[in-house]
């Protein structure tokens, strides 16, 4: 894990959700939380663990300023998350 958690050191802020495993079993040791701890103690300035993914895009919203980038990154339906951020944003902008 510890060449995974210095992979995104370059990334400006993180937010780290729940992983799940898929139809294999969860690996010992590896969970969001300890990927956070990880990335936190190779140096990362800004990285948060989360939770579920259910709140994401709402928490997402309310961080990013236009001009920002964001990737999701992930297996399963993480790119949901991408969709309802989308969507969130349109309806800020309508109300602005």
């Amino acid at each position: 894990m510890q060449e995974f958690a210095r992979s995104f050191n370059n990334a400006d802020v993180l937010f780290i959700t729940d992983i799940y495993a898929a139809s294999e079993d969860p690996i010992e040791g590896v969970t969001s939380e300890a990927l956070t701890n990880a990335i936190k103690r190779f140096g990362h300035k800004e990285v948060n663990y989360i939770g579920g993914l259910e709140n994401a895009a709402t928490l997402l919203r309310d961080y990013v300023q236009p001009g920002d980038l964001v990737l999701t990154l992930g297996a399963g339906t993480v790119n949901r998350v991408s969709d309802q951020l989308v969507g969130l944003l349109q309806e800020q902008a309508a109300t602005d």
